[in-house]
């Protein structure tokens, strides 16, 4: 080994065993900020593409509520309609014959696909009292019943109409323990009791002009 080589060989050395290795650690580091690039990049396709897919979906809600509320009104030319907003802030049409308003109601929510209704009223005119026949809600906690009494109730006070009441049928005794709090919270007095052949009957009712000045008050 000559002199040059020996002066040259802690540069070798050196070499070999630092600057290898601080290049290996340098290109690791390259290859992990450009390894997180890469899964940031992913990740925001990724959100993007979830963005998309909400966007498309909230466009086919709004096309199909168009739908529904042009259908809603193509079909029923011949009565009279009426748009209202349930407590949830869903626009509902209500449907009635003008001459015959205390008859049926009917109401169909934008966001129901119920091809004739989806909640209705039936009623009998005695004088100047109102009786319940029927009432349907097809659809529950979407607020269609609540919105279709509180619209039948405002219109009957219009009427001057003294006092609405109805059944509780038997029917619908397993349906009691949310009917009867929904009728109280709409203003009605409940009244339940055992008829002979031990069936649970029950009656509702309210006094329009008792719960008009209650309202003032």
């Amino acid at each position: 080994m000559n002199f040059i080589n020996i002066i040259l060989l802690p540069l070798h050395i050196m070499n070999e065993f630092f600057l290898k290795r601080v290049a290996r650690f340098i290109l690791k580091e390259e290859l992990n900020d450009e390894k997180n690039k890469l899964h940031e990049s992913y990740k925001m396709r990724t959100e993007l593409r979830e963005e998309i897919a909400e966007l498309s979906n909230e466009n086919k809600l709004l096309n199909n509520r168009l739908l529904r509320i042009k259908y809603i009104i193509e079909n029923n030319k011949s009565e009279k309609r009426e748009l209202l907003l349930t407590k949830k802030g869903e626009i509902v049409s209500v449907i009635y014959r003008k001459e015959e308003m205390f008859d049926t109601i009917y109401l169909l929510g934008e966001n129901s696909d119920n091809s004739f209704y989806d909640s209705k009223i039936d009623f009998q005119k005695f004088g100047n009292d109102l009786k319940i026949v029927d009432f349907v809600s097809k659809e529950r906690n979407r607020g269609y019943g609540r919105a279709l009494i509180e619209f039948a109730l405002a219109e009957a006070r219009e009427a001057d109409i003294k006092k609405i009441y109805g059944d509780l049928s038997p029917q619908d005794s397993d349906r009691f323990e949310w009917l009867i709090p929904f009728y109280e919270s709409l203003g009605f007095q409940c009244q339940l009791f055992n008829d002979k052949t031990k069936r649970m009957d029950g009656l509702i009712s309210m006094e329009l002009t008792e719960n008009a000045r209650k309202l003032e008050n």
